[in-house]
C-alpha cells in the first residue's frame, strides 16, 4: 500500500498510478525471487529523492522526483526494476 502524496505540479496522476501498479507488482516478483516471507511496503516520498530502503519498518521509499523523471522518459521499466531490486538487495 502507498501513502497518498499530493502530485507535484507537471505530474500526470493516471500515469503515476499505474507507476505505483507496476511497482507494487515488481515488489511482489523480485520479493519472491529473493526468498523474502513479506513484501515490503511501497511508499511515495517528498523528502526522497530517488529510492531508499527502512530494513526496520520493511518498507522502500520512492521519491516524487524518482517518478517525475520516469514520467519525462529519464528511466524505463528495466531501470525502475533494477532500482527496486537494489533496494530488496539491502
Amino acid at each position: 500500500m502507498t501513502a497518498s502524496l499530493p502530485l507535484m505540479s507537471n505530474s500526470d496522476p493516471i500515469l503515476r498510478e499505474k507507476q505505483i501498479a507496476f511497482m507494487e507488482q515488481k515488489l511482489l516478483e523480485l520479493s519472491r525471487k529473493a526468498g523474502l516471507s513479506n513484501v515490503p511496503k511501497l511508499y511515495i516520498s517528498r523528502h526522497e529523492r530517488l529510492a531508499n530502503v527502512n530494513i526496520f519498518q520493511h518498507s522502500i521509499s520512492i521519491g516524487e522526483q524518482f517518478l517525475f523523471l520516469w514520467q519525462q522518459g529519464k528511466f524505463n521499466e528495466e531501470d525502475v526494476e533494477a532500482t527496486l531490486a537494489h533496494e530488496i538487495g539491502h
